[in-house]
């Protein structure tokens, strides 16, 4: 749990050190039918921020809690849309080693006089060395290292930035 905090504490550390930046806050969850994770944002800009992902634990015996450091492009940019990628890595507290995660992004903001809200969906792609909590997997490599595609879905509220 100790390396748990740490992460966090370097994620919050990395997403508040931009002192002079004209960046937003955002509030995200991301959920399928296996886990749900919470995010903060810190929108750089329109086409650029990070996020720090927490799968808090489940309700079910020895669940593992995860935390995932992520960082996103808008390659595709419209008013009400975006298509987005990026690169992340997290760390679950039931192994040592870190998962890579490449996750492939649509961000849609149905409602014009309100932008700040968008509904996404997210398919992940990853690798690991070992067992991953968000995926059932029968029979892998030999090695036990696998990659998993995770699709997730979910909303994100940007605040507005009252410097702009």
């Amino acid at each position: 749990m100790k390396k748990i905090s740490k992460l966090i504490l370097l994620g919050c550390l990395v997403l508040f050190s931009f002192e002079k930046s004209h960046a937003q806050l955002s509030l995200a969850t991301f959920q399928n039918n296996l886990s749900r994770k919470i995010a903060l944002g810190y929108n750089v800009n329109e086409r650029l921020w990070a996020d720090l992902k927490i799968t808090p634990p489940k309700l079910l015996k020895n669940a593992p809690t995860a935390v995932e450091f992520n960082a996103n492009y808008s390659f595709f940019h419209k008013e009400d849309f975006s298509i987005y990628s990026g690169i992340a890595v997290s760390y679950n507290t039931s192994k040592d080693s870190p998962d890579l995660i490449l996750p492939l992004g649509l961000q849609v903001r149905p409602f014009e006089n309100f932008r700040q809200l968008s509904f996404h969906s997210e398919i992940q792609l990853g690798y690991n060395g070992g067992d991953h909590p968000d995926t059932q997997i029968i029979n892998g490599p030999p090695d036990n290292t696998y990659e998993f595609p995770t699709l997730f879905w979910g909303f994100r509220y940007t605040f507005r930035n009252r410097n702009k």
